[in-house]
């Protein structure tokens, strides 16, 4: 029976055996020149065997985990754990699902299952409780439905679109709405229509669900007056699996 294994616990392999396995694992390689501070993405690495002694490979990639170069990587060369910076967003975006699932349920609002669920963080993950919101993407037809959910605290930053005419219908809380420098509270069965070219924000001080109906929503419809977010290309993070 040894060819079985043991009960209880993993057989013990060789060193031989590590060193092999590990030979055949794809390594992860620069596939432009990567500078110091930069985040490393998708497009700036490629996937080779074989590996070399402390390369990143493609089992430590995951969307819940960020590499960025503490030192310039050229251009071929392989990624190494030495040279990067590791940040696992794992738990923080687990800590942000269960917060707007509890709001969500306070509101009494019903979402359909694997819904899309996109975290809107405009300068970054580390500063969702302060700027950003949840966007939970229902329908993008010649008509859209969304729901926007806002923590206690949220801004959202001011954006304007040219292509999409939306109207909020506030569900749940108390919104503060902006409109070209207008300011004007809004709270639950309050109906406001954004048209085209308008430019707005929004914030909810106790926490807010939103229903968003529009005409088609375009990705590259939203054009933030801050440079800063949208030279921020990483701006989102999507889930599809995140309802019990």
């Amino acid at each position: 029976f040894e060819m079985c294994g043991v009960m209880g616990r993993r057989y013990p392999s060789s060193k031989t055996e590590l060193s092999t396995l590990r030979a055949l694992q794809r390594g992860v390689f620069a596939k432009r020149t990567i500078k110091p501070g930069q985040k490393i993405n998708q497009e700036d690495i490629f996937l080779a065997i074989p590996t070399t002694q402390g390369q990143v490979t493609a089992n430590d990639l995951s969307k819940y985990t960020h590499f960025y170069a503490l030192s310039e990587i050229k251009a071929k060369a392989p990624v190494l754990f030495a040279e990067v910076k590791q940040v696992n967003v794992r738990e923080t975006v687990y800590n942000i699902v269960q917060q707007v699932k509890s709001l969500l349920k306070k509101s009494g609002a019903v979402v359909p299952g694997k819904s899309d669920f996109e975290i809107s963080h405009h300068y970054g993950l580390e500063r969702f409780p302060e700027f950003g919101a949840t966007i939970i993407n229902l329908i993008n037809r010649e008509y859209c439905k969304k729901l926007i959910v806002m923590l206690p605290g949220q801004k959202h930053p001011e954006q304007y679109h040219r292509k999409k005419e939306e109207t909020f219908h506030v569900l749940y809380g108390t919104v503060l709405l902006n409109l070209n420098g207008t300011s004007m509270k809004c709270s639950q069965g309050d109906i406001v229509t954004v048209e085209r070219g308008v430019k707005h924000s929004f914030s909810s001080p106790d926490g807010a669900v939103i229903e968003e109906l529009s005409s088609t929503h375009y990705t590259d419809d939203s054009f933030y007056t801050d440079p800063a977010i949208l030279a921020n290309k990483e701006r989102k993070t999507r889930l599809t699996h995140w309802l019990d």
